[in-house]
C-alpha cells in the first residue's frame, strides 16, 4: 500500500502607491497648470507544499507442487489451473490514524491507490507414456507428438478427455505405452 499526503499553502501581496504634485501659475486671471504624477507597485506569491509519502506491503506465500514421474525413454505432461484474482482501485477513500512527534493522535480522511493480484491453491493433473526403445530408434521424432499436444492445448486445461486421447494417439500404433 502506498499513501501520499499533499498539502499546499499560497500567500499573496501587493503594495501600490502614487504621488501626484501639482502648480498652478496665475498671469492676469489666466494660468498654467502643471502637474505630475509617479506610481509604484510591487508585489508577488509565495507557495509552500510538503508531500509525505509513505508505502507499506505485506505477503503471504504458499506454495503447491505436482510430482509426475515417467520411464525413459517416454513423455509427460503436467496441467496445472488456479484462478487469478486483481484489484485495481484508484481514488479509493481511507481513514489515517497519524501520531504526530508532538504525541497527539488525529484522525484523516485521505485516498489511495489499491492494487493487489493473488492466486488461489492450484489443481494439477498430469499425463505420462513410455515410449519403446525399438520405436524410438526408428523414429527420433516421437517427443514433438507430445509437444504438440502441449502447445495446441496449453490455454485449454479443462478438455482432459480430449488432451489425452491427442497424448494417447503419441503412443499408439506400437509406439508405446500410456
Amino acid at each position: 500500500m502506498s499513501v501520499t499526503l499533499s498539502e499546499d499553502n499560497s500567500l499573496s501581496w501587493g503594495v501600490s502607491t502614487s504621488i501626484t504634485v501639482g502648480s498652478e501659475v496665475k498671469v492676469f486671471g489666466s494660468g498654467v497648470k502643471i502637474s505630475a504624477s509617479v506610481s509604484a507597485s510591487a508585489g508577488g506569491a509565495q507557495t509552500t507544499s510538503r508531500s509525505d509519502s509513505s508505502s507499506s506491503s505485506t505477503g503471504n506465500e504458499k506454495s503447491t507442487q505436482q510430482t509426475t514421474a515417467f520411464m525413459v525413454p517416454g513423455a509427460g505432461i503436467v496441467f496445472g489451473v488456479t484462478d487469478r484474482y486483481e484489484l485495481d482501485k484508484a481514488n479509493v477513500p481511507v481513514k489515517m490514524y497519524v501520531t504526530c512527534p508532538d504525541g497527539q493522535d488525529k484522525i484523516q480522511d485521505s485516498r489511495i491507490a489499491l492494487k493487489s493480484v493473488s492466486y488461489t491453491a492450484a489443481n494439477f493433473w498430469s499425463i505420462s507414456g513410455a515410449f519403446y526403445d525399438s520405436a524410438c530408434e526408428e523414429d527420433g521424432s516421437l517427443p514433438d507428438c507430445v509437444e504438440t499436444v502441449r502447445e495446441n492445448y496449453a490455454n485449454f486445461v479443462g478438455q482432459t478427455e480430449e488432451i489425452e486421447a491427442a497424448f494417447r494417439k503419441c503412443f499408439d500404433g506400437g509406439k508405446g505405452e500410456y
